[in-house]
């Protein structure tokens, strides 16, 4: 038999004993492993808190010996339960919002399937790190889209802003925003179902086949009178889109009848008071980085300011005078922030003047005095009745 010290180093679980060890199996009875289990406290109060050095002995979650890892039947269930804390019950370091509550006996499969009700598999849409499925809800035979994102591709921070999605989204609740239905969560990959729309998205019907690539005006005011509505209730709720563009604006089987704003992943809180010693402002997020699409960033984001809902009314402008024109005001993108904008008189003939005074306020280099989206609900050009 061979005998063997048990070095347990750290200061404040200071027992260092000699235990009588065999390299095949272990001679410490249950009752023995519980005695030395339950004596190996901190000396001082003031040193519960502080965290253990490094030993192979220790469990450094539960703080108490793993004399016998080898032999965990010496140990009784109860001292064997885990303290870590599972995913569901985690919070966000980035977005300080307690993660959706999943359940865990539920299957997507046995719920949805990635195709349609012909069993034909449809991709509608990708991302930098998801794919959008159309999907078949089993009991109640419905279509719905379905975006994937596969977990081992992303960092922690990255499932985290996925969850900030979740639990943004699944709070609104508007005629012109993609209704949120469920979503599903396992060790490897997350499920988002959401509404489907059938029209597809603004930029693939600008695309289409035969088409002018542009917007009549009367047509822009009634896809553009739904988008308003949608931006300011999302405002309403103290919330950043972050990522207005045609690819996330999409239609009904009609086109234009209903208009509906989708994609909140790069969503964020404005109202926040933690902002305030940052920025001087409860509505302004401190800049980390650019948010948004590339050709839709607003110009305070080029100069690495403090940013809020403005930048939104900003995105709204690029997509509208991108609709009306065919092309974008600033090229490269990141001249609006040093030029101003410019109307050619002959893209822009035959466009009323209340349009072009639409684009202009949502296009104001300064966020505080550009349109919001309230004021834009009140505008002339939105309020038009000859385009209903």
């Amino acid at each position: 038999m061979q005998v063997m010290q048990w070095p347990l180093l750290d200061k404040s679980n200071a027992i260092v004993g000699m235990f009588h060890h065999n390299t095949s199996s272990s001679i410490l009875s249950r009752g023995s492993a519980k005695f030395f289990a339950g004596r190996i406290e901190a000396r001082h109060e003031h040193e519960e808190k502080k965290h253990l050095r490094h030993n192979p002995y220790i469990d450094l979650w539960q703080h108490r010996p793993n004399l016998l890892r080898r032999s965990r039947r010496s140990f009784r269930p109860e001292t064997m339960k885990s303290t870590r804390p599972t995913f569901k019950q985690k919070i966000s370091k980035h977005s300080g919002i307690i993660e959706s509550k999943v359940n865990l006996n539920r299957k997507f499969s046995d719920e949805y399937k990635l195709a349609d009700i012909h069993g034909q598999a449809r991709v509608l849409g990708r991302g930098g790190y998801s794919c959008v499925h159309l999907g078949w809800h089993i009991p109640s035979a419905q279509h719905y889209a379905i975006k994937v994102v596969t977990k081992r591709y992303l960092l922690e921070r990255d499932i985290d802003n996925v969850r900030r999605e979740v639990s943004i989204h699944r709070g609104l609740n508007h005629a012109n925003v993609v209704r949120f239905v469920e979503h599903f969560e396992d060790g490897d990959t997350m499920r988002l179902v959401v509404e489907h729309c059938e029209g597809g998205d603004l930029q693939r019907y600008m695309q289409r086949s035969g088409g002018s690539q542009t917007l009549s005006e009367k047509a822009a005011i009634n896809v553009f009178r739904h988008i308003v509505k949608a931006v300011a209730y999302v405002h309403q709720q103290g919330i950043i889109h972050g990522d207005i563009k045609p690819e996330n604006v999409l239609l009904t089987k009609d086109p234009f009848s209903v208009v509906k704003l989708c994609d909140f992943g790069l969503s964020r809180n404005a109202t926040d008071v933690r902002y305030f010693r940052h920025t001087g402002s409860v509505s302004k997020v401190p800049f980390e980085n650019k948010v948004g699409t590339m050709g839709y960033v607003a110009p305070e984001m080029y100069k690495s300011q403090h940013f809020g809902q403005a930048i939104d009314m900003w995105a709204l402008g690029i997509m509208l005078f991108r609709c009306l024109v065919g092309y974008a005001p600033f090229f490269p993108a990141a001249t609006c922030a040093t030029e101003t904008l410019k109307f050619n008189e002959a893209d822009w003939e035959g466009f009323s003047d209340q349009c072009q005074d639409f684009v202009r306020k949502l296009l104001h280099p300064n966020p505080n005095d550009r349109l919001t989206a309230m004021a834009a609900l009140s505008h002339p050009w939105i309020l038009d009745i000859q385009s209903l």
